[in-house]
């Protein structure tokens, strides 16, 4: 698929698709040993239960290593990319950007904007130009404003036979900014093996490049070295 800013039938097949408001029943569940059971009440019960998942707070029961893995992880790269990296930043290209957003899939769920994969798609050479500025911008500046990082909460059901009207039951799933996206792409096709190079090991057994033998002896060397001392 190439870019077209004068297909004209593609980019209403897209608006007519969002428009379609599907299904909009909600099911009742249980939150906080209250049955809630209509569309607002379980907007605003989603909310407070996302809310007290993402608020910071103390918990004994949290791995203290694993915790200071991930700190040092954060200077480690901080330091890399601002301090170290920060005026050798390779200019991204037209080019690039146009690649990135040609490799997105079609059909995935808009972001909080309702802009989706397709837009950028159909955009055409003037946004990809924009694009392409702005991200320049932002990696000269190491900085990415918050309008970019946030994103729409979905809670998607576990399944497994667990119960439906138990919030626990789902898991959340954060859909992005579509501009997010082709920024997070560009960065990490550059960055991924200097990232890798500066990680943990506990952390690098996320890490999807490498193979399951090697993410299985990073984790098996990494729990025998807690646990002999």
């Amino acid at each position: 698929m190439e870019l077209n800013e004068n297909d004209s039938e593609g980019f209403y097949q897209l608006i007519r698709k969002q428009r379609d408001p599907g299904n909009t029943c909600a099911s009742a569940f249980i939150f906080k040993e209250e049955i809630i059971n209509t569309d607002p009440e379980i907007r605003e019960a989603w909310t407070d239960y996302f809310y007290d998942l993402a608020t910071p707070s103390e918990n004994p029961n949290f791995d203290p290593i694993f915790k200071n893995h991930v700190e040092k992880d954060v200077q480690n790269l901080h330091k890399y990319f601002l301090e170290e990296n920060q005026h050798n930043i390779e200019h991204v290209s037209t080019d690039m950007v146009e690649k990135t957003i040609l490799s997105f899939k079609n059909g995935k769920s808009p972001d909080e904007l309702n802009i989706s994969a397709e837009h950028l798609k159909y955009g055409g050479s003037l946004l990809i130009s924009i694009l392409a500025f702005i991200i320049n911008f932002l990696f000269k500046h190491v900085h990415i404003p918050a309008l970019i990082k946030s994103g729409i909460v979905c809670p998607v059901f576990k399944s497994g036979g667990k119960p439906k009207d138990d919030p626990n039951s789902y898991r959340k799933i954060t859909i992005t900014k579509s501009v997010g996206k082709v920024l997070e792409k560009i960065h990490l096709s550059r960055n991924e093996d200097k990232i890798l190079e500066r990680q943990c090991n506990p952390q690098k057994g996320y890490f999807d490049k490498l193979c399951f033998v090697h993410k299985c002896l990073l984790k098996h060397v990494n729990f025998t070295s807690i646990h002999v001392r």
